[in-house]
């Protein structure tokens, strides 16, 4: 892992004994709604830490404004987009977020909704990419060109061999170590809302709402390729999977405190195993932990690891609406996977 900085190195493992501690702490919590210190899943109204815009660097209100801060702002500094700015970027691609800088707007304040960024280019791949590390996206909405299933022309396209003939979108590409999302709202990303690459660590993708990424055979929330995150007190619902790891040895993740709603298409949180890849290998990712999490899901199962990961699975301390049998699976390989203090059959209001 990168670290820039001996300050970061500290912030580091500072963070990484706070989330050792409430680990323990929380060991009597199930579920993402019972622990009383994590409040305000999915973001908006009474987040704690929406931006003021008095207090940034460029504040903007149209796309031209905006393009020129990206191209002019230094590392440290914040761009606020208005809260009432809606801005057409269709056309564009791999608009580059530099190196340790914050993008905001104040999704939650005041009955905000945020400022809206958004495309109709079905071919959007991405719509933003990271140009460095340690940058913020926050209070903001992106919406994708696409927030459709498709189901039946996609499985007609993928019995043709043309599957890819019709474009797919990805919002955010994440190609450096801590990126933080949080407090935004994502949705129409036939691919992914946000697709982690490149080996990046250390990112943090929290308190936003991702729904409605769900096209036949993609329809990824939050994809992680390479790299690891964080996905803590999110809001999930209508994407195929709302989460979704590669599986190589080199992908990882933590989910905690998220709250998945009833509708997908397919199993909500997954992994990859090297008969998905036809690598020859029965790699399922590389350390995966699940926990504090609600599932409202009943149709399809919760959680899905398809082969043994590098590490260890553990998955722990979830309400579960469905039973044990209906809930997670590990499939095509078996080991390496600790299930334990989960509440099935759960009654939910």
């Amino acid at each position: 892992m990168k670290i820039n900085s001996l300050t970061s190195i500290l912030l580091y493992f500072v963070v990484l004994c706070f989330l050792n501690s409430c680990a323990v702490q929380d060991s009597k919590y199930y579920g993402a709604k019972e622990n009383p210190k994590i409040k305000v899943i999915g973001g908006g109204e009474d987040y704690t830490r929406i931006l003021n815009p008095r207090q940034n660097t460029f504040y903007v209100g149209n796309k031209r404004e905006f393009l020129i801060a990206l191209s002019s702002i230094k590392p440290s500094q914040t761009i606020y987009i208005s809260d009432k700015a809606e801005i057409d970027l269709s056309g564009l691609e791999e608009i580059k977020i530099p190196l340790n800088i914050t993008i905001a707007s104040g999704r939650g304040r005041n009955g905000s909704k945020g400022a809206l960024l958004y495309t109709r280019e079905l071919k959007t791949f991405p719509l933003f990419i990271t140009d460095g590390s340690e940058s913020r996206i926050t209070g903001i909405r992106f919406q994708g060109p696409d927030t459709l299933r498709r189901t039946s022309q996609m499985k007609q396209l993928f019995n043709e061999d043309k599957y890819y003939s019709i474009p797919n979108s990805i919002g955010i590409q994440i190609e450096h170590n801590n990126i933080e999302i949080d407090n935004c709202e994502l949705y129409g990303w036939s691919h992914s809302a946000v697709y982690i690459k490149s080996s990046a660590l250390g990112n943090y993708i929290h308190h936003n709402y991702i729904h409605h990424n769900q096209r036949e055979g993609l329809g990824y929330g939050i994809t992680i390729r390479k790299g690891d995150a964080l996905i803590e007190a999110n809001t999930f619902d209508w994407n195929r999977h709302h989460i979704a790891g590669s599986g190589f040895k080199e992908c990882s993740y933590e989910a905690c405190y998220n709250i998945v709603l009833p509708n997908s298409s397919s199993h909500a949180f997954d992994m990859h195993g090297g008969k998905d890849r036809k690598d020859g290998t029965s790699t399922a990712g590389g350390s995966i932990k699940i926990h504090h999490n609600t599932f409202y899901t009943e149709k399809y199962k919760s959680i899905i690891i398809r082969g043994v990961p590098n590490q260890e699975v553990e998955i722990y301390n979830n309400t579960f609406k469905a039973d044990s049998s209906k809930s997670i699976e590990q499939k095509n390989a078996s080991g390496k996977m600790k299930i334990y203090n989960n509440k099935f059959s759960a009654k939910f209001n």
